[in-house]
C-alpha cells in the first residue's frame, strides 16, 4: 500500500543554526552571518535572521554581514533602514578595496 511522507526540511534546518551556534563558532562573525543567510535564502524567519546578522556585526562589522542585515531589513519591509545599512556596507567595502589596491595583492 503506497503512502506519502512529507517533511518540512527548511523549517527543521531553520531551527538548526541556533543549536549549532552554541559552540566556539558563536564567537565568529561568519557563523552568525551564514545562519542569517540560510534563514533569508529559504524564506524562513526574517526577524531571527536580523538577530543573527546583528550578532555577526557585534563580533566583527564587515561588508558581508552588513549586506545580510540589509536583506533582513528589506524582508521586514524596513526599506529606509535597509538602504542606510546597505550604503554603510558599500562604504566599508570600498574602503577595504581601496586598502587592497594601495597595499597590493599578496605575493605568491
Amino acid at each position: 500500500m503506497p503512502f506519502k511522507v512529507s517533511v518540512d526540511v527548511p523549517h527543521i534546518f531553520g531551527q538548526s543554526p541556533a543549536k549549532q551556534l552554541r559552540s566556539l563558532s558563536q564567537y565568529s562573525w561568519v557563523s552568525w552571518d551564514e545562519g542569517a543567510n540560510y534563514l533569508l535564502d529559504n524564506k524562513l524567519d526574517a526577524q531571527q535572521a536580523l538577530k543573527y546578522a546583528d550578532t555577526s556585526i557585534q563580533n566583527e562589522e564587515r561588508f558581508e554581514n552588513l549586506i545580510t542585515k540589509s536583506r533582513a531589513l528589506e524582508r521586514l519591509d524596513k526599506k529606509d533602514e535597509a538602504l542606510a545599512v546597505r550604503n554603510k556596507a558599500f562604504k566599508k567595502g570600498n574602503s577595504a578595496a581601496d586598502s587592497y589596491v594601495r597595499v597590493g595583492a599578496p605575493e605568491r
